[in-house]
């Protein structure tokens, strides 16, 4: 309980002025970063969102329209962050035993995430290429991998790899590559501010990482 009345403190109700400097503001929400609550801290939380968003964003809690607003705004944020307690482990996973060895591009899957800088959502697209080994997936299971990992607080880079890594260890392919796409709200609605811009990410394994070979030049021409 002592973390979220410290929060109290640094997020004050809209009912008292006290002004505290930016790097100690930091620093106590750096404090209060916890994966788990017991009962009684989520019952502190509602009040802390109040807080925030009064004070942070000029939320007038009165009103019709911003009285239930801390409670959507929690509810938004663990709708977003759905699988942030499963490295994966919870998904259902099947694949089939089959003597194919052409590559299988699965192209433009959508995703949504939230910056782990920010708190601000970043959307784009992925592609996923690989050469079977023995066995295949069901090809909405690229999707689903991709959306799982997508659903906590993330940065692109780690999204991808991510993705690999849990595709490499269930598939055991010959070769796996993996690209991500995304406009990155946090560079085009504040700071930088320059919409559009995207960042893309590659991963190669096995015969995609192989400069030598074709399979990398033969994938980037199937997502084109």
């Amino acid at each position: 309980m002592q973390q979220f009345k410290n929060l109290g403190e640094v997020f004050p109700s809209p009912f008292r002025k006290v002004d505290i400097p930016l790097d100690e503001m930091e620093r106590d929400i750096r404090d209060v970063q916890r994966p788990m609550l017991s009962q009684d801290e989520k019952h502190e939380v509602p009040g802390c969102a109040e807080d925030l968003l009064a004070v942070y964003a000029g939320l007038d809690l009165n009103s019709e329209h911003g009285k239930d607003t801390p409670r959507r705004f929690l509810a938004m944020l663990n709708e977003l962050t759905s699988h942030k307690n499963c490295n994966g482990d919870c998904m259902k996973w099947k694949t089939f035993p089959e003597s194919v060895d052409q590559m299988i591009v699965v192209k433009k899957i959508p995703f949504y995430s939230v910056c782990n800088h920010h708190v601000i959502p970043f959307s784009g697209f992925a592609w996923v290429g690989y050469v079977p080994d023995g066995k295949v997936a069901g090809l909405s299971k690229f999707a689903r991998v991709l959306n799982h990992f997508a659903r906590k607080l993330q940065v692109q880079e780690v999204l991808t790899q991510e993705v690999v890594n849990f595709l490499e260890g269930h598939l055991k392919p010959k070769g796996l590559m993996v690209v991500t796409e995304a406009e990155h709200f946090c560079m085009t609605l504040r700071g930088a501010q320059v919409p559009g811009t995207t960042t893309r990410i590659v991963e190669t394994l096995g015969v995609f990482a192989d400069h030598s070979r074709t399979a990398k030049m033969e994938f980037l021409e199937a997502i084109k």
